[in-house]
């Protein structure tokens, strides 16, 4: 572990979890974050979030990190303890520029995400991957959040089990435009594209 306190890179660094259970040796000799971290697991998904979280906190310098990538397999949770628990290690990362992450349909999702976006203020993309989203008064909040407060945000995606409706906005006033992707697998693949411009309001298209 003293050898792998001075491991650096000074590009990418992935690690994919699968096969038999893991254990994570912890150790007060951490590692220094990468610039791009990718962490994807097949594993069950709330053993899949406890090994994301001691990973993370094996490491130190958060202000190294500006891509942060975690892929979940099927990422639908019984319990939301854990996931809003990486949301809020993730929401410490102020350097982050770009993140990827699963999110889960519970009570007040959409607070924990915009208190995120909040924090984050220089992520100009950011993709969720959700299998249990189906909420559409809570997903539009949060885009309605994204649009009106992060002007330097420039995609918001979502990786979504079945369609949902973008509520119609109004007076955007934002200094970058905001494409906003729902893909959709049910039945097929689709794409739905909404763009928010302060010139020309809100255009939409479906791609299937």
């Amino acid at each position: 572990m003293n050898s792998l306190s001075k491991f650096k890179t000074n590009g990418i660094l992935k690690l994919n979890l699968f096969g038999t259970r893991l254990d994570l040796i912890h150790s007060n000799n951490k590692c220094d974050f990468p610039p791009n971290l990718q962490i994807s697991s097949t594993h069950e998904k709330e053993y899949s979030v406890s090994l994301v979280l001691q990973i993370l906190n094996g490491f130190q310098n958060a202000q190294n990190l500006s891509k942060l990538n975690i892929y979940i397999c099927n990422a639908d949770f019984k319990s939301q303890i854990l996931l809003k628990e990486l949301i809020s290690k993730v929401s410490k990362f102020n350097n982050l520029f770009e993140l990827r992450l699963p999110l889960e349909n519970y009570d007040g999702f959409q607070t924990d995400i915009i208190k995120l976006l909040q924090s984050l203020k220089k992520l100009v993309y950011v993709y969720f991957q959700s299998k249990t989203i189906t909420d559409a008064i809570s997903l539009n909040e949060l885009i309605q959040y994204a649009v009106h407060h992060k002007s330097e945000l420039r995609l918001l995606y979502f990786n979504l089990c079945q369609p949902i409706k973008i509520a119609d906005t109004q007076n955007i006033n934002r200094v970058y435009p905001l494409e906003v992707i729902l893909e959709v697998k049910q039945n097929g693949f689709t794409k739905e594209f909404y763009f928010f411009d302060t010139r020309y309001g809100v255009t939409s298209c479906l791609h299937s």
